[in-house]
């Protein structure tokens, strides 16, 4: 490398953006660093819970096992509030790499799997595009919106109810 690169390369780390961009970096990797010790803690922790299970109070076991599976991830899914076939929409949207959609090819994909009113079909839609998870974009023509959008029991996966423009 000749003298000139070398100086070039050592007037760029001191540019703001090289300085922030490296401080950026070590910070995501120390949180990365304490993410799997936390992970260790809980794991160690809740195993050691575990054991104390057989002596708690059963509506204390209950409340302490819910807590920790909350923690763990483990959490069993919520019963959906639109039923099967507003989980079959959901899905449907949640697991094709297509963006837009129009209603006649959503009922023809879904209609190779169930049978179904084409009414609910449009309601489903609708409530998915007020809740800010899909965007008309046209008569009959829907933008499936982020990648939070559909979990199958119509929450963010941050918990929310609904998705804003804030989040995307």
């Amino acid at each position: 490398m000749s003298g000139s690169t070398a100086k070039n390369l050592h007037d760029d780390a001191k540019l703001p953006s090289v300085q922030t961009a490296r401080h950026l970096i070590a910070e995501i990797e120390r949180a990365q660093a304490e993410r799997q010790s936390s992970d260790a803690r809980v794991v160690k922790y809740g195993d050691a819970l575990e054991l104390m299970f057989a002596d708690l109070p059963p509506v204390e076991r209950d409340q302490i096992r819910e807590r920790l599976n909350r923690v763990r991830g483990t959490t069993p899914p919520a019963q959906s509030r639109g039923g099967a076939f507003f989980d079959n929409v959901v899905s449907l949207f949640k697991n094709s790499d297509k963006r837009e959609w129009t209603i006649t090819e959503a009922q023809g994909e879904l209609s190779k799997k169930i049978e179904f009113d084409p009414k609910a079909l449009y309601n489903t839609i609708n409530y998915l595009a007020r809740t800010g998870y899909l965007r008309r974009v046209g008569r009959g023509q829907y933008l499936v919106v982020g990648s939070v959008c559909l979990d199958v029991h119509g929450l963010g996966y941050d918990g929310t109810t609904r998705a804003t423009e804030h989040e995307f």
